[in-house]
This record gives C-alpha cells, sequence and structure tokens, in this order.
C-alpha cells in the first residue's frame, strides 16, 4: 500500500532469495472469482530479476466458489471456507521461468502467461 513497505519487501525478498530460499508470491494479491488471472503486481518479479533467480509458475482452479477469498476479511473467509463440507482444488505446475536476463517487465508478462496457461489445465482437470 505504500512504497517504503514495497521497498521493504522486495529487500526482504531478494534476501532471502540469495540465502537460497524459496519464496512462494501470489502475484495478483488476493483471489478473484473466475479463471482470468488479472494483473501482476511487478515487485516480486523485481526482486528475482535482481537475483537471477526462477519463477515456477502455478495455476489454482477450484470447484467450490466458497474458495474463493474476495472482499471479506480474513475471520469471514475462515468461517466460510469451515462451514463446506469438502472444497476441491487442481493445481497445474508449469514450467520453470530463468529471471537471468529478463528485464522485470518481461519476466512478469511471460510467468502472467504461463500462470493463465497453468490455471486452465486445473480448470480441465475438475
Amino acid at each position: 500500500s505504500s512504497s517504503s513497505s514495497g521497498a521493504t519487501s522486495i529487500r526482504r525478498v531478494v534476501d532471502r532469495l540469495e540465502h537460497g530460499r524459496a519464496v512462494t508470491v501470489f502475484a495478483e494479491g488476493t483471489t478473484y472469482p473466475g479463471d482470468e488471472v488479472r494483473p501482476f503486481h511487478a515487485g516480486s518479479f523485481l526482486a528475482v530479476a535482481r537475483t537471477g533467480g526462477e519463477v515456477l509458475p502455478v495455476g489454482l482452479a477450484y470447484r467450490e466458489p466458497e474458495a474463493i477469498y474476495w472482499q471479506e476479511s480474513i475471520g469471514q473467509h475462515g468461517k466460510r471456507l469451515l462451514a463446506q463440507p469438502a472444497i476441491t482444488v487442481a493445481m497445474s505446475i508449469g514450467e520453470l521461468i530463468p529471471a537471468a536476463g529478463q528485464t522485470t517487465k518481461r519476466l512478469t508478462a511471460l510467468t502472467h502467461a504461463a500462470v493463465q496457461s497453468a490455471v486452465d489445465r486445473a480448470r480441465l482437470r475438475l
């Protein structure tokens, strides 16, 4: 929400990547109804581009709409999830995308396309 908190987050991700740690990022910032992958926040890709790491695109598709965390508090979402007898999710994992030599913009675009493809494949499994 602020440039200083964003810069701090990027520095933390860079530090973890430089120490060989994996970092999981939901680049859209939240989940949305439907299978359209929304624009990504580029900050996490800046961190990967700086360290020359790799991105592993993952796509998720939910059978039940109750699984979507959308315009509610985390507490409300948790209550709604716990009230469900089951939540079915399909996952599809794409190919690694090397960040070395990529601009942040290009890495973000490549990853966005790969995640959309993975979401589409995951949806077919449901």
